[in-house]
């Protein structure tokens, strides 16, 4: 487990898994194209690895610090379609 606070980390997963817990009771295992964003404001603790033993895992993590503090945890998770990947949109 680790703690970070005063941080927003984003996470991206480019193939294989990646298994996330945290002290908010989120747990769930990101799939390719899905995001994860986690506020770790006031404090967090969580844990993330890699949950096949014979797949790689490749991902992309990205933490910024926070301009203020004392912000409340959060945490969301979501997917993105390919057709929703591509720039410019063809909507």
């Amino acid at each position: 487990m680790v703690i970070h606070n005063h941080m927003e980390i984003v996470t991206y997963v480019l193939s294989g898994g990646l298994q996330h817990r945290d002290s908010m009771g989120n747990g769930a295992v990101l799939q390719p194209g899905e995001f994860q964003r986690m506020t770790a404001g006031t404090e967090i603790t969580h844990s993330e690895f890699n949950p096949s033993s014979t797949e790689p895992a490749d991902l992309y993590e990205i933490w910024l610090l926070r301009e203020r503090c004392g912000l409340m945890p959060d945490y969301e998770q979501k997917l993105f379609v390919e057709s929703e990947r591509r720039w410019p949109r063809a909507d």
